[in-house]
This record gives structure tokens, C-alpha cells and sequence, in this order.
């Protein structure tokens, strides 16, 4: 043999024990492999597990979290809505009038000029508008956008002026302060009846007429409470005497008699029915602003005006 050939080692003989070594570590091997198999499987089975748990714990909270958003809900505070905002449909309270319901009052003024337009009674629903000194007087209805005529009824059996009639304007909701001051002025219709006509005074206490009384006109003051106005050929004493008759204390005279009373009115005589005041002007003048009657005062002066 030569130095340059190569060294060729034999297989270790049988039963050397070199052999089984070998087989041993390839079994361990094997082992291991299937182990670290195992453990990655035991890991991937918890940890699906654990994922699945975790979910279900997620999806119970969550529904928790829903229940509790739809009960609690935030105060205005918190939310920082203003409260008035959040009711914006609240209603308001019935049956209280809204102010464009009533019309437009003027205060009469304190000296109207004579034939001046004035208002005798006003509440925003109804008003009494007439010329000032005159028994001109119309009745006029808030109609929710102006003041509309309110049409008399009749003609007042006394005064022979436009009348209106007590039901119809109570079922028109006329309230109590009007009907007095229309009374006042016999603007309310009445029916005559002879129970209604008192019995004629004895003309011997009635002064130096032959049935009323003559006054000086001499300045005194009077209430001018009802005008009669007489037609040529017409009895005057029953419409006179029971338009006395609804005014305690008042009494009439002729016409013609004081040149400041209007002695005609449209072709009939005007007996004027009144309330003496003597020399109490301030007296006369109250009871003119409570809507009582007309202030004059008598003298032999065609002067229609008021005193007050």
C-alpha cells in the first residue's frame, strides 16, 4: 500500500454497540418533533378559546353599553342645549287674549269743541262714539281688524233717537258697562205700555207753566238727561212724563224757553228732560264724565256747548 492512497474505515464490527446509538438519537428526535407539535397545537386550541371567551365577553358588554345609552340620556347641562329649545312647541295658556284682539281706545279730551267727533265709551270691543254737545251717538263693534258700525234696532219711543234693544246685544256679549252708559244716554229700547206711564202731576206744583215748570235761565247748571221730540199734532205729556219717570229726580221743561237748550230737532219740538245742579258746576261735570248726560248750562244765549 501506498502513502497516497485513502484511508478507507471499516464499518465498526456487529456488537460493538456503535449502531444502536444512532437509532436512538433519531428516535428522540422524532419524539421532540411530535411533542413541540403537540404544545403548538395545545397553544393554538387555548388560544382560539381564549379568543372566543373574550369575544363573548366583548359582546356582552357591548350590549350592556347599548341598554344603558338608550336609558340614560343627557341632562341640558351636559349636552349644552338650551332647555327653552328643547320644547320650542309648548303651548300657551288658553283662553287668554292676545292684545291684537282689541282695538284702539282715544280719551275723550277734556274740552271738546262743539260738533267734535269724541268717544263716549270705549273697552277695546265696543265703543259709543257721538259729535260733543249733541245727542248724536252711534255704537261701533271691534271686528278683530277695525271698528265696524253696529246697527241700531229701532227708534226709542222717548227720545225719537236710534235705540237698541237689551237681548240682542246681551246675545252679542255686550258687557254691563256698556248697556249703563247706553242707558244713560236712552240709547236702549223701550216698549210702551200704559202700566209704564206714570200719572201726570197736578200742573198747580209744576211752577208757572201750565205742566212743567219754567226755569230762569238765569245760569244754572242742569244734567240733560233725555230729549223728547214732539211731533206737530202729538200729545206730548205721556212720552214726556215717563222719560222723567226713568230718571229720579229729573224733570223737563218747553221749548223755546232757555235760547242754550235746542229747541227743535228735524221738524219736532225737542222737550228737554234734565237734572238741576243749581250752581254746583263741578258737580254737573262729573256726572257728564261718568257718561250720566250732557252738562249745560241755562241762559238766553244760543251757546250749545258744555260748561265743563
Amino acid at each position: 500500500m501506498r502513502d497516497d492512497d485513502p484511508v478507507t474505515t471499516p464499518p465498526p464490527p456487529c456488537g460493538s454497540g456503535e449502531g444502536p446509538r444512532a437509532g436512538t438519537i433519531a428516535t428522540k428526535g422524532a419524539i421532540a418533533l411530535a411533542a413541540l407539535v403537540v404544545l403548538i397545537a395545545v397553544a393554538c386550541a387555548a388560544w382560539w378559546l381564549g379568543r372566543g371567551a373574550a369575544q363573548s365577553r366583548g359582546d356582552e358588554a357591548a350590549a350592556s353599553l347599548v341598554v344603558i345609552t338608550t336609558v340614560e340620556q343627557p341632562s341640558a347641562s351636559e349636552s349644552g342645549q338650551d332647555p327653552a329649545e328643547e320644547s320650542p312647541t309648548e303651548a300657551s295658556p288658553r283662553n287668554e287674549p292676545a292684545a291684537a284682539t282689541l282695538g284702539p281706545c282715544e280719551p275723550a279730551p277734556s274740552n271738546p269743541r262743539a260738533g267734535e267727533v269724541i268717544e263716549v265709551y270705549c273697552d277695546g270691543a265696543w265703543k259709543i262714539v257721538g259729535k260733543a254737545h249733541t245727542d248724536s251717538l252711534a255704537v261701533a263693534i271691534w271686528d278683530g281688524a277695525h271698528w265696524a258700525p253696529y246697527d241700531s234696532h229701532s227708534i226709542h219711543s222717548l227720545s225719537q233717537l236710534a235705540c237698541f234693544e237689551r237681548e240682542r246685544l246681551e246675545a252679542a256679549h255686550a258687557p254691563d258697562s256698556l248697556l249703563k252708559v247706553m242707558d244713560a244716554h236712552q240709547m236702549i229700547c223701550v216698549a210702551e205700555t200704559a202700566a209704564s206711564q206714570p200719572v201726570p202731576r197736578d200742573p198747580r206744583t209744576q211752577g208757572s207753566g201750565d205742566w212743567l215748570p219754567i226755569p230762569s235761565c238765569s245760569g244754572e247748571y242742569v244734567l240733560i238727561v233725555g230729549s223728547v221730540l214732539v211731533s206737530s199734532g202729538q200729545d206730548p205729556q205721556p212720552p214726556v212724563y215717563q222719560a222723567m219717570a226713568r230718571h229720579s229726580g229729573a224733570q223737563a221743561t218747553y221749548p223755546h224757553q232757555c235760547a242754550s237748550l235746542r229747541p227743535e230737532k228735524d221738524g219736532a219740538l225737542v222737550y228737554p228732560v234734565y237734572v238741576d245742579y243749581g250752581s254746583d258746576r263741578a258737580g254737573v261735570c262729573a256726572a257728564e264724565a261718568r257718561g250720566e248726560g250732557y252738562a249745560r248750562q241755562l241762559r238766553q244765549v244760543a251757546d250749545y256747548t258744555s260748561p265743563c
